[in-house]
């Protein structure tokens, strides 16, 4: 901006409304934060062409405020984001206010505020950040395991091509029990914090033959209610299984085999999504991994390690590697 014109926008603040100067200094500072954000970008390097994957690129000027490179085998130009859900999108200047809105968990409307940005632009930025962090799901279970399903109704929130009848959110099902009103999440974890949460298209014993037998050690003792799936699917895994019935009241066998650690985690689960009043179901698993990231890391989670989360970085807390 030139000097009059600054001079110019300077002199028109004292007509600006205490609505709009509270928006003006929110926008200020989250501007400051662009140094936070291209530093905890431009760390992490690069070591390769994310097109062709050759070596040792060359510094190639800058653009956008990130330092670009040039590749010596197919001559391409790139930067950090190239090839990552990030790439493409504008201001980082403003992605560490908008990591800090993912961590305080607000909504889209509550986070676009807080940025100075539309709220669609919120709602992209929402699902660019967490694509990957859908994705780090515990690898490997082991000792106690405990595994538990839950039920999400299914949302077609933001769709404009309904195959039913539009109805009020927050209306309970129609139908009783498992039905395709419902998403089915299963939910598997650890004593030591290792969590699985994924989302079933089918629960039966080929879906988690398929989810979470390969995640599940040799050794590993799986502890369930008294569903006759998790028994079929225990015996054909070859896994340790030690049920709790719970329609009997008993809620502890042995004083160690209970489903209470994965039940806490449902329970924290429900409680944090009631804050967004409905998630369409085609991002739920945007949704459990953002949690997922939450409940692992808890006040130890920077906005550095969300966007190392969104650039592919596991957060190395509880999640394994």
């Amino acid at each position: 901006m030139k000097t009059d014109q600054f001079g110019h926008w300077l002199s028109e603040l004292s007509n600006l409304t205490s609505g709009q100067r509270e928006k003006l200094s929110r926008v200020l500072s989250t501007d400051g934060g662009a140094s936070q954000a291209v530093a905890v970008l431009e760390e992490r390097g690069v070591s390769e062409c994310p097109h062709c994957h050759a070596g040792h690129p060359i510094r190639y000027g800058a653009a956008s405020g990130l330092q670009r490179y040039r590749c010596h085998g197919c001559e391409r130009t790139f930067n950090v984001l190239t090839g990552t859900p990030l790439a493409g999108l504008h201001k980082p200047n403003r992605w560490s206010a908008f990591a800090q809105t993912l961590r305080e968990g607000l909504s889209v409307r509550k986070a676009a505020d807080r940025c100075g940005v539309h709220r669609n632009t919120s709602h992209r930025w929402r699902h660019r950040f967490l694509a990957l962090p859908a994705e780090m799901q515990a690898q490997a279970l082991s000792g106690i395991a405990e595994a538990d399903e839950t039920f999400f109704r299914h949302s077609s929130k933001g769709s404009r091509q309904l195959k039913r009848k539009p109805r009020k959110r927050g209306r309970a099902a129609c139908k009783r029990g498992r039905s395709d009103e419902q998403v089915c999440v299963l939910v598997a974890r650890d004593r030591s914090g290792r969590t699985l949460s994924q989302v079933m298209p089918q629960f039966d014993h080929d879906t988690l033959n398929m989810v979470l037998k390969p995640r599940l050690d040799r050794d590993a003792v799986l502890c369930t209610d008294g569903l006759p799936v998790y028994r079929a699917f225990a015996q054909d895994a070859e896994i340790t299984h030690e049920p709790v019935n719970l329609a009997q009241g008993i809620r502890i066998r042995n004083k160690v085999f209970h489903v209470q650690n994965v039940n806490a985690y449902d329970s924290r689960l429900k409680t944090w999504m009631r804050r967004f009043n409905g998630v369409a179901s085609h991002y739920l698993p945007n949704y459990l991994g953002w949690f997922r990231m939450l409940d692992a890391a808890g006040d130890a989670l920077s906005t550095k390690h969300i966007i190392n989360a969104a650039m592919g970085t596991p957060y190395q807390y509880h999640l394994v590697t």
